[in-house]
């Protein structure tokens, strides 16, 4: 892909169940760990805390493709029938 021909944000993006980006939701979590710790609270906390606010954010994220397959050359069009349906075509 030329530099002129690539687009110009990501090509997928992550939503919650609630519609918030994903890397958003990261961002918040991560603040939040950093003034936890800044408020005495133990490292070993903060990370679990982290952890399960992650996993809970994990749950149900769906993938959203911002441009069309065709523009992406590894996405044809119309799918190639496989081997196997190839190797039966010729029988």
């Amino acid at each position: 892909m030329s530099a002129k021909n690539q687009p110009s944000h990501p090509l997928f993006r992550f939503r919650t169940t609630t519609g918030k980006p994903l890397t958003e939701v990261i961002t918040r979590i991560e603040a939040l760990a950093i003034d936890r710790l800044r408020a005495g609270v133990s490292a070993h906390s903060v990370q679990t805390g982290a952890e399960v606010l992650l996993q809970l954010a994990m749950e149900g994220v769906t993938v959203e493709l911002v441009i069309p397959p065709e523009s992406v050359p590894a996405c044809p069009r119309t799918p190639k029938p496989s081997r196997c349906a190839e190797m039966e075509a010729d029988r």
